[in-house]
């Protein structure tokens, strides 16, 4: 949908993931689902992100980790996938149930019905999972995660700044702002403001 609204969708997961995920990493997992055809907007990418770190966190997981989990396991209609994060369910009892619900045989799904029969019963499984573990609570994990991903931007956003070498205000701008995104989750960690500008 264009620059800005890659943009905005990039925030929202972002916000999704606590910032526990670098934008590359979340970029790459938001392409990973687009392509395997698990999500249809990015609504659906921010619910599904927040339900695989908050069954991952449960597990001992990083967060890159169960969203990949969730995803290719929903999109390779891998149980074993899924297992890493808690979510054991049944693909029968999922064609089953979705061909119940349109009123034909299991035999007659075609290979579209099968995957959203799997997606629909895997979303299930994983809300109901999720809802069981009550609210979110920040870990070390997530506070490492978080300074992790920081750095990870504010590497890029350096690596940009130095290709434009000649123009100042944007290289000091870019600079600032990359000190300033790493200060605030080591700030979170420290229990300090930490602020450059």
């Amino acid at each position: 949908g264009g620059a800005g609204n890659a943009q905005k969708a990039l925030t929202q997961l972002s916000n999704a993931a606590g910032g526990t995920m670098s934008k590359f990493d979340l970029l790459q997992a938001s392409n990973n689902a687009l392509i395997l055809g698990v999500v249809k907007n990015s609504d659906e990418m921010n619910e599904m992100f927040k339900v695989a770190i908050k069954l991952g966190r449960a597990v001992g997981r990083t967060a890159k980790d169960s969203v990949d989990s969730l995803v290719t396991g929903i999109g390779r209609q891998s149980r074993m996938m899924l297992d890493n994060i808690g979510i054991i369910m049944s693909t029968e009892k999922a064609y089953a149930s979705f061909a119940a619900e349109l009123g034909v045989t299991v035999e007659s799904l075609d290979d579209t019905e099968r995957r959203q029969a799997f997606l629909s019963a895997t979303m299930e499984a994983a809300r109901e999972k999720a809802s069981l573990l009550g609210d979110d609570m920040e870990t070390m994990q997530s506070r490492i995660e978080k300074v992790t991903a920081a750095l990870s931007d504010a590497k890029v956003a350096l690596g940009e700044a130095s290709i434009s070498v000649f123009d100042l205000d944007t290289n000091l701008n870019i600079f600032t702002k990359s000190l300033n995104s790493l200060m605030k989750p080591l700030g979170d960690v420290t229990g300090s403001d930490l602020n450059i500008w």
